[in-house]
């Protein structure tokens, strides 16, 4: 699965202090949206599947969940997704589209 946008996010988790690449694997950023609910702190991310994982959900697969370290208290659901980003390229057209309209 990639990860991809998350509605309101406000921060990125980063590769923890000790991570060492050459023996651990890469580690990016993870775009997260954290909100203070009652008197916990949660994180949310969101991660969009390949058609390949699809067709393996659709054909009964199911969704692995893999933590380093302990498990924490998780949980996994479907949420409609936020669109990506548009590119320099796109926002430059919509800027012309609007000019010629007005």
């Amino acid at each position: 699965m990639e990860k991809c946008r998350v509605r309101n996010q406000n921060t990125d988790f980063g590769k923890p202090v000790d991570w060492d690449e050459s023996k651990d694997g890469a580690c990016g950023t993870l775009p997260i949206r954290c909100e203070q609910i009652g008197r916990r702190q949660y994180h949310f991310s969101n991660w969009r599947p390949s058609a390949v994982e699809l067709a393996e959900l659709n054909a009964g697969g199911v969704v692995e969940l893999c933590c380093v370290g302990v498990q924490p208290p998780v949980s996994l659901g479907v949420v409609p997704g936020v669109p990506d980003e548009p590119t320099a390229a796109e926002r430059d057209l919509e800027v012309e589209r609007r000019k010629k309209a007005s």
